[in-house]
């Protein structure tokens, strides 16, 4: 696509404050966080328990590891998972997941001040906090085969983007994405004691009454560009461009729906991850994979997250940026829930 045809840079929508009043959600797309949000006066206990999801999946990179964690509510059920990429062994070297009693899962709708993620189980456990005063997340995890105590520290990182977008229903969802936080702490992965001290972490906070089918590909990527620190999420489908964005050189960039593809059934081989403005064309190969089937019966999932290297070109801007061994994940997801 050449220069004269690309389209201009999308533009971000003034940010309602609160976002949901009066049971109601301002559909858009913004720049900075969603506050704190308000369900309960947006739908019926029974639909709450039937539609609403929440979770939270954090991403922490350092120049050898790829640290994916994840917990999640559903009004019924609950689960949670965390995966560990080596990039000097070009491998997984750690993969859990858990189905969790919904009691074990407690998950606050806000990411601000206060904000909290928390499941114990057993041995396993996570914990999530963001402390009064502070912009900052502290993460302590427990998984076999993985031990983390760390904080990402966003007071340096350029703002969040969030979405909310409408539901049938005549409900909404919400997601907002934050990336580029600063990295303090260790991880135990396989009887290795790791320092994450100047690691980059992201995370994704999703709540919201999803679609009963809900199907969506994404990709999301840490690292350093030029000897900046980049980042980069990308969705096609469920909310579109809405959540779409790039963050480098202490700015949030906003992006176009991205274009995202795989060879179906071959989730490990090269997927290709642009933009459909234009703005991004990146090639991704996986080293491993994160997956999960499930089947019973009224739910039913599909969904593969392969971790690996992303290498091409972003434009932001004036500036076209060559990305090259990039760390992250790309995802096929489709369920019925």
């Amino acid at each position: 696509m050449s220069d004269t045809e690309r389209q201009p840079a999308r533009i971000l929508d003034p940010r309602p404050s609160p976002v949901v009043q009066g049971g109601r959600a301002t559909s858009g797309s913004f720049q900075g966080s969603l506050g704190r949000l308000d369900f309960e006066s947006a739908a019926s206990a029974w639909t709450r328990i039937k539609r609403l999801k929440r979770w939270y999946y954090f991403g922490i990179v350092t120049e050898r590891f790829y640290v994916g964690l994840a917990v999640v509510r559903l009004g019924y059920a609950a689960n949670a998972f965390a995966f560990v990429l080596d990039k000097s062994r070009g491998r997984l070297v750690m993969d859990e997941k858990l189905l969790l009693p919904l009691t074990s899962v407690d998950i606050e709708d806000t990411t601000g001040e206060g904000a909290k993620a928390r499941f114990a189980f057993g041995k396993n456990r996570m914990t999530v906090e963001r402390p009064r005063g502070r912009d900052a997340f502290v993460v302590s995890a427990a998984f076999r085969g993985l031990r983390i105590d760390a904080e990402l520290d966003a007071s340096t990182a350029p703002p969040a983007i969030s979405a909310v977008a409408p539901t049938e229903g005549s409900l909404f969802t919400t997601t907002e994405k934050r990336l580029l936080l600063s990295v303090r702490g260790d991880m135990d992965v396989g009887g290795e004691r790791v320092s994450l001290d100047g690691g980059l972490a992201g995370y994704d906070f999703t709540a919201g009454f999803m679609p009963r089918h809900t199907r969506w590909k994404w990709a999301f990527l840490l690292g350093r560009v030029d000897g900046e620190p980049f980042g980069m999420n990308l969705v096609e489908g469920f909310v579109k461009e809405a959540e779409c964005a790039a963050w480098f050189d202490g700015k949030l960039w906003p992006l176009s729906e991205g274009d995202i593809r795989f060879s179906e059934g071959k989730p490990l081989d090269p997927w290709t991850v642009a933009t459909k403005a234009g703005e991004l064309d990146l090639r991704f190969q996986p080293a491993g994979m994160h997956a999960d089937a499930t089947n019973l019966g009224l739910v039913r999932a599909h969904f593969v997250q392969p971790a690996g290297l992303y290498s091409g070109t972003a434009r932001l801007g004036d500036r076209t940026l060559a990305l090259e061994d990039v760390l992250g994940v790309t995802e096929d997801q489709s369920v019925v829930w």
